[in-house]
């Protein structure tokens, strides 16, 4: 018995770009107090393989994730401009757009009953945020990192299914960070953790999240034998 098999080629997807990325900061130090910086980056996202795989992932029998072999890389730029006052102090105030940015949007079948959610390339996303940093010792023994970050984020991309309209969504927002570490023995073998944050909503791809999140975590962690030996207990969203 002679058996042969003919192995078909499926459709080659080539690629070939020349593009540039630069990257250039400057910083001005004014006295020991003062500093001011202004950078720019240009750089390139290309997409992993998961993807760019076709086959379909199903989460149920009524929702699956698919990639999407057509996938083009996508390019950002970046303009920062930071003033840092006395090294604990710092603001950061910057545009981010992405051109061609990667989301996994949803699909849905309404007469099917069926959610199919791509990954595709968006016309542009892009956020303008105020950035305000503090970190230094409150006291010898409590040390506190914070993070106030103002931004407003929008995006705008093809929706495929219904007329391949171009669909741009926005949302003002807040991000809000508090780290706290603590030394609770002498021979500061002993410290603790604190840490909060809070996001009221935010924007990934299609979907704005309207619903605040709220996390707060603890952690201890105690040393022994120079340091050879270390116990750490932590819980994260101690509220759920």
């Amino acid at each position: 018995m002679l058996l042969s098999f003919t192995a078909s080629r499926g459709p080659v997807n080539d690629q070939e770009y020349l593009e540039l990325f630069p990257t250039f900061y400057l910083m001005h130090t004014v006295g020991e107090d003062h500093s001011f910086g202004l950078d720019y980056s240009r750089r390139i996202v290309r997409p992993r393989f998961q993807s760019l795989n076709p086959y379909q992932y199903f989460l149920n029998q009524n929702n699956y994730n698919v990639g999407n072999p057509n996938l083009q890389p996508s390019i950002s730029n970046k303009i920062n401009f930071n003033y840092t006052y006395k090294n604990k102090l710092s603001f950061d105030l910057y545009w981010d757009r992405a051109d061609g940015a990667m989301a996994r949007l949803p699909f849905q079948d309404n007469e099917n009953r069926i959610l199919r959610s791509a990954t595709a390339n968006m016309i542009y996303d892009q956020q303008y945020s105020l950035d305000v940093m503090f970190f230094d010792y409150i006291q010898d023994w409590w040390y506190l990192y914070a993070l106030s970050s103002f931004f407003f984020m929008e995006n705008q991309f093809i929706a495929q299914e219904s007329g391949n309209i171009a669909v741009k969504k926005d949302v003002l927002s807040t991000f809000l960070l508090a780290q706290n570490y603590f030394t609770i023995s002498e021979d500061r073998t002993l410290t603790a953790e604190l840490t909060g944050t809070f996001l009221p909503n935010i924007l990934e791809g299609s979907y704005e999240f309207d619903e605040p999140q709220t996390v707060i975590s603890a952690g201890l962690r105690k040393s022994f034998l120079d340091n050879r030996l270390v116990f750490t207990l932590n819980v994260d969203d101690i509220f759920n």
